[in-house]
């Protein structure tokens, strides 16, 4: 049977929430591991600026029968863009003063209730699809009493008979086990065709386009840990025995992206015409969370799942920013999606959530994020924005500019020259060579 856990932190705020809405509904994120283990790791209540009950009934008490689903998918769709690829929003919960989800009508309304969210986030126009595994999609649905301390999770399936729901048992344990630390930069530095002959072109589809190009990339790259080539069946734990790991030390472990030379990709191998062309640069910031019974398969497969949600959720905040989706194929335009920065709060046991700021806009926007979607209060010191840098300001003027005969070389000590100085330097040096092999003639 699986097994899901919680701490006792995450059940005083179930209970606190229970006090302060009587009933209250909201989102689970969690891990889970293939020995169908489910380690949640924070509850998040709707926000009471959603309107998370139907107007249809406003004086009602909040029950199962008159949740606001929408309300619930668009967090769900929200939080999963903020969260690492380590962790998924696994499910819903319901925090009241009694546990009655055992009754047989409750039970339907369960059932009714999560096949609409299924239907809700898998039939999402997001950029969703492509990073998580919609086709597959369980749902826990954790039910907590308050008043009895007592919590009841069942896991819904969607069927074609209107789901199943399969019961669960669930653990309070004082303290989740630690936490170790993934980081890695998977970096952009690729050139994608336009095939769509129109004048104008959806911004947002060629994005697409490209991101399950990255995503062909990145399913058959090879991850390096600590620049070792680990067996993905050995678990971190075993690995941290090896290395001699002390008990007391929780180290960053450094995990490197490499495309293997086999990959496939439509877009590479392929001769065709094309109207223009997407080109993108810059790198993307990746951090996940294991435990140490995570096997490195799991880890990997965090690793590539974060960079293409962070992809993904990026790409889709710009689109959804923009005033117009169509774009012109004649002439240079830059696009600059948000970069990613990260955040934590006092009781997260140092794992991190993200969002993505556009330039101008400062990282107190996490703060308020953090508050509406994820239920977190957190602070300007922990908020860590310097692992993505802006883009280069010289260098994307460059592209509104025609090029002259003078064109700027920049050094690395930041010096700048000019070619005509640049080609000076060369001429003298060909002249000092030819003039000491001259004289190395005439001497011998």
């Amino acid at each position: 049977m699986p097994t899901i856990f919680f701490s006792k932190k995450s059940e005083n705020y179930l209970k606190k929430a229970a006090e302060e809405l009587k009933v209250a509904f909201g989102i689970i994120i969690g891990q889970k591991t293939s020995d169908d283990k489910y380690n949640i790791i924070h509850f998040a209540k709707l926000s009471e600026d959603e309107e998370s009950i139907s107007s249809s009934a406003p004086e009602t008490i909040p029950s199962i029968e008159n949740v606001d689903v929408q309300s619930l998918a668009d967090q769900w769709i929200s939080a999963s863009k903020m969260t690492p690829g380590s962790f998924s929003v696994i499910g819903v919960f319901m925090s009241n003063g009694e546990n009655d989800s055992n009754d047989e009508k409750q039970t339907k309304n369960i059932k009714k209730m999560l096949t609409e969210l299924y239907k809700l986030t898998t039939n999402s126009n997001s950029t969703f699809e492509y990073a998580e595994h919609t086709k597959d999609l369980e749902i826990l649905f954790l039910s907590y009493a308050a008043s009895s301390s007592k919590a009841n999770v069942k896991i819904f399936s969607n069927s074609s008979s209107g789901g199943n729901l399969m019961p669960a048992d669930c653990k309070i344990v004082e303290k989740l086990p630690q936490w170790y630390l993934f980081e890695s930069n998977y970096e952009l530095e690729d050139v994608f065709p336009i095939t769509d002959n129109r004048e104008q072109v959806n911004i947002e589809n060629q994005f697409n386009a490209v991101l399950q190009a990255v995503k062909s990339n990145i399913q058959n790259s090879k991850i390096f840990i600590q620049q070792q080539n680990v067996d993905d069946n050995s678990t971190l734990e075993n690995y941290l025995k090896e290395n001699n790991n002390k008990k007391n030390e929780v180290p960053v472990f450094n995990a490197s992206i490499l495309l293997t030379a086999n990959v496939s990709n439509e877009f590479l191998i392929k001769i065709r015409p094309f109207n223009g062309t997407v080109r993108f640069s810059g790198i993307v910031s990746s951090r996940i969370w294991s435990q140490a019974k995570n096997t490195f398969k799991e880890i990997k497969e965090s690793i590539r799942r974060d960079v293409l949600r962070s992809l993904a959720a990026r790409i889709q905040i710009y689109c959804d920013g923009l005033t117009d989706i169509h774009s012109n194929t004649v002439g240079i335009v830059v696009n600059e999606p948000p970069r990613r920065i990260y955040f934590c709060n006092s009781e997260s046991q140092g794992i991190q959530f993200s969002e993505y700021i556009f330039r101008g806009e400062t990282p107190s926007v996490a703060v308020s994020q953090a508050k509406q979607i994820l239920d977190m209060d957190i602070n300007s010191d922990c908020i860590f924005d310097d692992l993505e840098g802006l883009p280069d300001d010289e260098v994307t003027s460059l592209i509104d500019e025609p090029i002259k005969a003078e064109t700027s070389i920049k050094t690395n000590g930041g010096f700048e020259i000019s070619r005509t100085m640049y080609m000076l330097g060369i001429t003298v040096a060909l002249l000092v060579l030819l003039l000491s092999v001259l004289l190395n003639y005439l001497f011998l």
